[in-house]
This record gives structure tokens, sequence and C-alpha cells, in this order.
């Protein structure tokens, strides 16, 4: 194996890490998803300043701490992306924002997404080929 594709013996700690927990628990956060989201005044069951949402917190980020703190209890409470242990935590939290997100604001059925508007390209051609002679 080259040097260059080899890691760490932290670096693989993490990244095994973090494959066991997404796969052990899916079910359980997706659980805890569906409640928080059910159950949107339930306690975080965290000391303070962690018992409420801070001023300027969407519901949805709450709600997906609150589902992350109950699905994975002994995960940092505050993850610090610098910090090299809590970087398994990060695409963790993402998959739980997501899945609170799906439940708590779904598509409504029957509205079509507008279509992404097309760039007229002809126009830019013209102008490049006048511009040459």
């Amino acid at each position: 194996m080259s040097r260059r594709f080899a890691k760490t013996r932290t670096q693989l700690r993490i990244s095994n890490l973090g494959t066991r927990f997404s796969q052990a628990s899916e079910a359980s956060w997706r659980y805890w998803c569906r409640y928080v989201v059910n159950h949107p005044d339930m306690p975080s069951g965290k000391p303070p300043p962690y018992d409420k949402p801070h001023p300027g917190q969407t519901l949805w980020q709450w709600l997906a701490n609150v589902a992350y703190w109950k699905a994975y209890p002994y995960a940092p409470t505050k993850i610090d992306p610098k910090n090299l242990k809590h970087q398994v935590w990060i695409p963790i939290w993402k998959r739980i924002a997501a899945c609170v997100r799906s439940y708590l604001y779904p598509a409504a059925p029957g509205i079509p997404i507008p279509p992404r508007r097309r760039i007229r390209r002809r126009h830019k051609r013209r102008a490049r080929r006048k511009g040459r002679r």
C-alpha cells in the first residue's frame, strides 16, 4: 500500500466508528426523528444551556439536536469540526437533520416543482461570431 493512501490509526478508528454507528443504529435515529417531530415539546434531557433552543435556532435544528442526543446519549453535546474525534458525528447529525426536515416539512403533493430556466446560448454564439469578424 502506498504512503499516499495510508491512514493513521486515529483516522482508521474514526472511520470504523462512523460505519459501525451509522449501520447499527439507523433504526434508532429514524425512530427518534419521527418521535421528536410528533412531540416537539419533548425535553432534551441535557443540562443548561442545552435544555432549550438557542435564540435564532430554527425548529428543525432544535428537533435534530434532540433526536441526535436521544439516539446517541454518549455522543458529544456540541460537535467541534476541528476535533478529530468529533468528525465522526458530523455526517450522523446531518443525516438526522435531513430526516427531521423530511418529516417536519413533507413535500406537498400536487404542487409541481418549477422547472429551471434554460440559458439561451444562441445569442451568446452570435455575439462571439460577430466579435471574431
